[in-house]
């Protein structure tokens, strides 16, 4: 399982591991949280893992992402470096399409801003 924090209206994901599962336990533990409110904003760091992966376990992992967006009905940004910023085209098809509000960054900064920006503004989330 991968490390998580909470910030104000945010909570943010660092990944470190490889496996799509590590990903996938730590969204539970975070919803499992009484920290964590839906519609909150949730950052996924890949920044810590992704030299070593492929162009189709970050796709994935972006899927499970907008899946879980869909379910909690909040904004979900995906930070990654250099080698996959080219899946913001992607992953922002990929969103449109499920009707999800989800976005890939190469800065967690800008990351942040969008994120506040749809929990100051709870019903543009929907």
């Amino acid at each position: 399982m991968d490390n998580f924090e909470f910030e104000k209206n945010l909570v943010i994901i660092g990944n470190q591991e490889r496996s799509i599962g590590s990903v996938v336990a730590t969204v539970q533990a975070v919803t499992q949280d009484k920290r964590f409110k839906r519609r909150m904003g949730i950052l996924v760091d890949h920044r810590g893992s992704e030299e070593s992966m492929t162009i189709g376990e970050v796709e994935r992992r972006i899927m499970f992402v907008a899946d879980v967006s869909r379910h909690l009905k909040c904004r979900c940004a995906v930070v990654v470096g250099q080698y996959h910023i080219a899946l913001e085209q992607i992953a922002g098809g990929f969103a449109e399409s499920k009707g999800v509000k989800l976005k890939v960054f190469g800065d967690d900064v800008e990351a942040r801003v969008w994120l506040r920006e749809g929990t100051r503004h709870p019903a543009k989330n929907r």
